[in-house]
């Protein structure tokens, strides 16, 4: 189909595609869609633990944070993870220990900066995903940066200097009561420096390693490496810089009389990690 237009239609229609790609050039078109480096994001269901996790545009760094918090009807409540190691467009990622759903609506997300100063962002639907390019709006009375977590009980001290305690998950010992096979189950979540190994002891005395994995964080790459190889599906990036460990499960043949020692230790935060051997009837404890 052909349309006619008359010369000073056709130069109408001109100027008005040149004046839409200006604008759009100019930025005046509704950014597009997708998280960015300065959006806030309230994320109600993580892909790492299924919990509630909320990121702050990268203009905030840790360093300079003394308290995050969420306020709603149900009271306050802080973050048990605070991190910022690149990922994400480097912005901070805090999580909380319960779905975003569990929180009443509206919820004010309030992040306080060691200066005094505050700002805020409003989640009117704390069950959905909410994304927002803003800084967040100025608290009332932050000036004075006085009364808002830091040193307090309660405040976020610990958890925003990278708390480094450890403790020990598993610390077992089998012996192989006949010759066979079992299955050690293994997933390495954690929010902090953690680490877990399976060792064989033969008959001998003689120790060797048959698996071990180390993570710095929840967002470390590493992956569960058995005998030296890497195993693939033990880590998975979930989405770009995010990653999140997988529950693996691998087979280890023994002989009568051999030992094998678990270990799992780390600052696994609110993270449930595994490191355990499936029932069997071949492996007695030692």
């Amino acid at each position: 189909m052909i349309i006619k237009t008359s010369k000073n239609t056709a130069l109408t229609l001109y100027a008005t595609a040149f004046a839409m790609v200006i604008l759009t050039l100019a930025g005046s078109t509704p950014a597009l869609a997708g998280t960015g480096p300065h959006h806030f994001l309230w994320k109600p269901v993580s892909e790492s633990d299924g919990k509630l996790a909320i990121l702050f545009p990268n203009s905030f760094m840790k360093e300079n944070v003394k308290d995050i918090e969420i306020i709603s009807a149900a009271g306050t409540e802080r973050p048990h993870s605070v991190t910022q190691n690149g990922h994400n467009g480097n912005r901070i990622h805090a999580r909380f220990g319960k779905g975003g759903s569990q929180y009443p609506a509206p919820a004010t997300v309030k992040i306080t900066m060691k200066d005094g100063s505050a700002r805020v962002w409003q989640v009117n639907d704390t069950s959905n995903r909410h994304e927002e390019i803003s800084k967040g709006q100025p608290a009332q009375g932050s000036s004075g940066g006085n009364g808002y977590g830091g040193a307090t009980n309660g405040g976020l001290d610990s958890v925003l200097g990278g708390d480094s305690s450890s403790s020990v998950g598993v610390d077992d010992t089998y012996v192989f009561s006949k010759t066979g096979t079992v299955e050690i189950e293994a997933c390495l979540l954690t929010y902090g420096q953690a680490s877990l190994s399976v060792n064989i002891i033969n008959s001998a005395g003689d120790k060797e390693n048959f698996m071990s994995w180390s993570r710095s964080g929840d967002a470390d790459s590493s992956r569960l490496k058995v005998q030296g190889e890497e195993i693939a599906e033990s880590n998975k990036e979930v989405k770009p810089g995010d990653w999140t460990a997988q529950k693996v499960t691998i087979p280890l043949s023994g002989e009568k009389g051999e030992k094998i020692i678990l270990n799992l230790k780390g600052s696994f935060g609110a993270a449930t990690p595994i490191l355990k051997v499936l029932p069997n009837n071949i492996l007695t404890t030692n």
